[in-house]
């Protein structure tokens, strides 16, 4: 196969193990697509589904791709801290409408748990029925299929 296999390619050293350009470049171009990526990567058409499977098992691979998607979540995304720091600076800005200063405190209340009505439950295990299950024989009912002496079945 071209590009995996072959031990004479250029290799760069990151944390202890090699990884090769075109590693690299298939990281970057992963989107979810390996066949996709390894062509992007340099991979021939020809073997780029099959260098792709090989190359999403690789542990390294696997730990640099999530390294990088939660590299671009946290530029996209908040973080819990930035949204509480932006809600705190709001409540305490004067120069804010008052309304939005008052919803500020609401979702930072909410989001440290402010609001939450905290219940202590005490429950009791309840234990299931006992079933207690007779066999009779048919010389113990008459020919109307009765007990021919009920009281022995009585509690």
């Amino acid at each position: 196969m071209e590009g995996v296999t072959n031990v004479s390619r250029e290799t760069l050293q990151k944390g202890g193990e090699t990884m090769t350009p075109k590693q690299k470049r298939f990281i970057e171009a992963y989107q979810g697509n390996a066949t996709t990526a390894a062509q992007q990567a340099g991979y021939s058409e020809k073997t780029a589904y099959a260098i792709g499977q090989k190359l999403l098992k690789n542990a390294e691979i696997q730990k640099a791709i999530q390294e990088r998607e939660q590299e671009r979540l946290s530029v996209v995304i908040a973080s819990r801290e930035e949204r509480q720091s932006f809600w705190s600076e709001t409540m305490r800005n004067p120069a804010e409408k008052m309304s939005d200063r008052i919803r500020a405190s609401e979702l930072l209340g909410k989001s440290e748990g402010d609001f939450l009505e905290r219940m202590q439950a005490q429950v009791e295990q309840v234990q299931p029925p006992v079933f207690e299950i007779h066999f009779i024989e048919d010389d113990e009912l008459d020919e109307n299929g009765r007990f021919k002496d009920p009281s022995k079945y009585e509690e």
